[in-house]
């Protein structure tokens, strides 16, 4: 594809794309450090590079624009603090303002790099600021402060202030269109007044000056604060050259205003300490520097405490942050300041323009200047007691407890859930058997599989409840002495008197250990479980067992032996036809239990081939009056034959 559409959404990125892919291809071939340039220090299609000599200035330059020139891209537009540079390039690929310079009379003029005015004569970034008329509405406000263009946060003292103006109008929930209040007209006109006299404010371009020599020890100091208005931060790099001069400059800087939502201050100040570390990591990803040494520094003890604490646990807002900044940072890299030294006050507070020139936000504390910065003492870092954002030490104590509580059943709702319940437990403490015998053999423990619910893991969970309810109610549970009923006639005379169960002669299966029911029936022909039922007592989940055993019955007796009362499946034989007058019990899947909707057959619907396979029903209705009559009107119902169970025929009605 040789062709891309100007102006689409992936404009931009295709010809950085391609840009970068240009200086990959061709390296090798013409210059690592021209390759490096492109990539690294190219935004869009602007480039800034400062490098040590002229003669190195000029030798990129060549070297860049060969590479340019192989993928068919012309760069031009050069402009550079140095004559000798801007001799070097051809007229027609200088910067417009420089084309027809004088180099050797002429001032060279002021050119706009990325936003920010260079002065190339002094060498000096200065800020003009030019605001559009605005409507005074939170709309106007926010189009004012962003239009100032500060990508380096040199001017974020003053940047504070009108920022916390649009805050205050977002606390009141202004509308984006609805005017200012008289109050924060003022302070905006104020704020306005004062930026424009940003034109007197220059900040040198280069970090080190002109005659400072070789630099043997680079350090970046790194300073945080925070106040209700706002938190700050700004990052100074401390140059020693070879006869231990320092030299500071300011590097970078943040402001942010507080939340609107109340948040104490240090909460604030440690959310200032992790915008320090998240700079740090964007300046060393940043700087062609070898940086030899890091320092953050804090007025915050509190935030120093919870930095280097080793023991406490903190709540989630403090714990979390810690753990960002300890993830970024060494706790022996943070030290305290002083208020009055602390340089990032003035981002965390906001500044006016004439106090920023009497302050030392351009270069920096006294004390970072001196050859030898003073040492910390061991008492600044402690966590203050009973602070609140420490988590308390609880200590629990568990007592044994013998036997499961039946009240834990309570909040089942159905036997089949209590069944379930235990049956998972249980199964969970197979698994955990499981692993203990596995790390006894030396085996792996990561092997052992939980294995999914059985019907065999619910059957034992029903006995181990029966078991536990019956050893809680009964005293004959509890003992060894009931055996089964060959011994009937030792049991008796041993219980007769002291049992309240004697009336049902009972014992203890050998089996499972559950109390049943004695008595003749043991030598019937009965099943097991119809001979000697399971005696429990009248408490929530036995009456939950009892209802759903009832239930089970019911659902049975009508799926599997009220159908088998009326077989029409096949008619390969003649059977009697339902006749008028005949007593039906009518079957409905809907019919709640012990309910037996009859009926009486009305009219018959004969079939082509004579039969009858359908009827009208007359509705039988329980309730009457006191005469016998019905109170409610009759009902009538179509029905199939094989949804009626024939009760009474009308010939045994006379």
């Amino acid at each position: 594809m040789n062709v891309h559409l100007f102006g689409a959404a992936s404009s931009p990125g295709c010809a950085n794309f391609g840009l970068k892919q240009i200086a990959t291809n061709m390296a090798d071939e013409i210059s690592q450090d021209a390759a490096k340039f492109i990539q690294r220090d190219f935004y869009v299609d602007d480039g800034l590079k400062a490098v040590e000599t002229e003669e190195e200035a000029i030798d990129l330059i060549s070297k860049t624009k060969k590479i340019c020139g192989h993928g068919g891209l012309h760069v031009h537009k050069v402009v550079s603090n140095s004559r000798k540079v801007l001799d070097s390039v051809p007229k027609e690929d200088r910067a417009k303002e420089v084309k027809e310079l004088n180099l050797l009379l002429d001032h060279l003029p002021v050119e706009k790099a990325l936003g920010v005015q260079w002065c190339v004569e002094s060498d000096t970034f200065r800020f003009r600021v030019t605001f559009q008329d605005k409507p005074l509405t939170r709309r106007g406000v926010l189009s004012t402060v962003m239009s100032v263009y500060d990508p380096l946060g040199l001017l974020a003292p003053l940047l504070l202030p009108g920022k916390i103006i649009l805050q205050d109008l977002c606390r009141t929930s202004a509308a984006w269109d609805d005017p200012l209040p008289d109050l924060l007209q003022d302070r905006w006109n104020k704020w306005k007044t004062d930026i424009l006299q940003l034109e007197r404010v220059s900040v040198d371009r280069c970090y080190k000056p002109e005659d400072f020599g070789e630099v043997k020890n680079v350090e970046l100091h790194h300073f945080c604060d925070a106040s209700n208005l706002g938190y700050g931060h700004c990052t100074y790099l401390r140059m020693i050259n070879g006869r231990g001069k320092v030299h500071c400059t300011l590097v970078l800087g943040k402001s942010r205003v507080s939340p609107i939502k109340t948040v104490t201050v240090p909460r604030l100040e440690l959310t200032a300490a992790v915008l320090s570390v998240k700079m740090s990591a964007f300046l060393q990803a940043e700087l062609d520097l070898k940086i030899d040494r890091e320092v953050f520094w804090t007025d915050s003890r509190v935030v120093l405490g919870y930095i280097k604490n080793e023991t406490r646990r903190y709540h989630v807002f403090v714990a979390n942050r810690v753990r960002q900044i300890r993830d970024e940072s060494s706790p022996n890299q943070w030290r305290h300041v002083n208020t009055q030294d602390n340089p990032a006050d003035a981002p965390s507070r906001g500044l006016t323009v004439d106090q920023l020139e009497a302050s030392k936000w351009f270069m920096g504390p006294d004390f970072i200047w001196e050859s030898e910065i003073p040492e910390e003492t061991e008492e600044e870092a402690t966590v203050i007691p009973k602070d609140p954002e420490v988590k308390s030490n609880t200590h629990a104590s568990v007592k044994g407890v013998d036997e499961f509580e039946l009240k834990r059943f309570d909040h089942l709702s159905s036997w089949y859930r209590a069944k379930r319940a235990v049956a998972n437990c249980l199964r969970l403490k197979s698994y955990l058997q499981k692993c203990c015998q596995a790390r006894g053999d030396g085996n792996d423990v990561k092997k052992v599989v939980m294995e999914p619910l059985t019907t065999e893991q619910l059957l034992h969970a029903e006995k181990e409840i029966i078991r536990l309810i019956q050893r809680r109610t009964f005293d004959e549970a509890k003992s060894s002495e009931i055996s089964k009923p060959h011994n009937e006639r030792e049991r008796r005379r041993h219980y007769k008197e002291t049992s309240r169960l004697y009336p049902l002669d009972p014992f203890i299966d050998d089996d499972d250990g559950i109390l049943r029911v004695g008595g003749r029936l043991r030598r019937s022909d009965l099943s097991f479980e119809s001979k000697h039922p399971v005696i429990l007592p009248q408490t929530h989940l036995t009456i939950s067992i009892v209802l759903q055993r009832h239930n089970e019955f019911w659902c049975r007796w009508k799926k599997e032996f009220l159908c088998q009362l009326q077989s029409r499946q096949k008619w390969t034989k003649p059977h009697r036809i339902m006749k008028i007058g005949d007593v039906v019990i009518i079957k409905d899947d809907n019919t709640p239990r012990n309910v037996w909707p009859l009926g009486r057959i009305v009219e018959l619907y004969q079939s082509k081939d004579d039969y009858i396979r359908k009827v009208r029903v007359m509705v039988g209705d329980r309730k009457l009056d006191n005469v016998g009559k019905r109170s409610n009107p009759v009902t009538y119902l179509d029905r199939p034959i094989h949804k009626l169970v024939l009760l009474l025929p009308s010939e045994d009605q006379e």
